[in-house]
């Protein structure tokens, strides 16, 4: 996870879960790694989602771009 507040962009394992742009989701931080889930009462919203090339070495994943929607 990267970033704070109004914006944030998590990467997550590309497991072949698809996070479509305006989605509603919520973060289920129970386990060491954070999971998106959809929600349609989430906190945040999707506004990117894309595979995160920078990461080569590593398993596949997804980089997700989410904006807080309910304060």
């Amino acid at each position: 996870m990267s970033g704070t507040g109004k914006f944030s962009t998590y990467h997550v394992p590309d497991d072949g879960a698809l996070y479509v742009v305006g989605e509603t989701v919520r973060l289920d931080r129970s386990t060491a790694n954070v999971k998106i889930i959809q929600d349609a009462t989430g906190d945040y919203e999707v506004y990117s989602c894309r595979q995160a090339t920078e990461f080569t070495r590593t398993a596949p994943l997804l980089r997700v771009g989410l904006r807080r929607v309910n304060f």
